[in-house]
């Protein structure tokens, strides 16, 4: 059997009404070397009817179902599915545009880097637009880059527009927090940590779907930059941000004293 180039994981729990959107827009991809790997959290609604009907229309997708256990347990189910070569996740309620994966794919083939981050467009009733939290990370293109250079990119802590080398998330120890939201924040934090090299490409490769009315997705409220300094997750992440903050001090106060003797 043929090891595809790009595995896709798709939890879902009760999105009936955006899921066919959003597998269609997976399905359309120009880089077309993918399984797809769609994983039923327990939805009550007809959700895992859509994902069957894909599945028989595409032998790309298939679908795994799992007791209820939250995004975390369910993309965690999904990864030990996962046999390409890299890695890659989407909610249920948002799309890619065509050319996301053949971009971040073709960047990580020249550069090596561990993963590859893409821009982000908020897509509501108001139209599309740029993501405010993603602006604040992603300023331009910067190729083998790495949060200890680049700090700002602690504001990217989503994991849905990056494509990961699956020997890197493997080597790595990586996996997702189970029973809790903000389950990105801790893995994110942990891989722009210990990956050796990352990508950062200014193309919007992913639209996250805003609500117009009611309460926020769970998607929408786990992503809020106000809930990154009220998780606890957050806390048990501090001792990696403060040896990014030691390291750039040392290296600075290096820096300055190697100024000062060259004098």
């Amino acid at each position: 059997m043929t090891v595809p180039q790009i595995s896709v994981v798709v939890p879902f729990y009760d999105n009936e009404d955006l899921l066919g959107d959003c597998l269609q827009s997976i399905a359309a991809q120009t880089c077309a070397d993918l399984e797809v790997i769609m994983v039923d959290d327990g939805s009550a609604d007809g959700s895992a009817a859509i994902a069957q009907r894909m599945a028989a229309a595409d032998p790309r997708f298939r679908l795994i179902r799992v007791r209820n256990g939250g995004p975390g347990y369910a993309r965690n189910r999904g990864i030990e599915h996962a046999s390409g070569e890299f890695l890659a996740f989407v909610d249920a309620d948002d799309m890619l545009p065509s050319h996301a994966y053949e971009i971040l794919h073709h960047t990580l083939l020249g550069s090596g880097s561990d993963f590859a981050s893409g821009n982000v467009l908020r897509v509501g009733p108001s139209g599309t637009h740029q993501s405010a939290l993603h602006s604040k990370a992603i300023k331009g293109r910067r190729i083998g880059t790495h949060i200890s250079k680049t700090p700002q990119l602690l504001y990217d802590v989503s994991v849905w527009n990056k494509l990961f080398r699956k020997a890197f998330w493997d080597r790595a120890g990586l996996s997702y927090p189970e029973g809790m939201l903000w389950e990105d924040l801790q893995v994110m934090t942990r891989a722009h940590v210990l990956a050796k090299a990352v990508d950062v490409i200014p193309d919007p490769i992913y639209y996250w779907r805003e609500r117009g009315k009611g309460a926020l997705s769970i998607t929408q409220s786990r992503t809020d930059i106000s809930n990154l300094h009220s998780s606890t997750e957050f806390d048990g992440a501090k001792p990696l941000y403060t040896s990014i903050h030691l390291s750039r001090a040392r290296s600075s106060a290096a820096s300055r004293e190697a100024m000062r003797a060259g004098r």
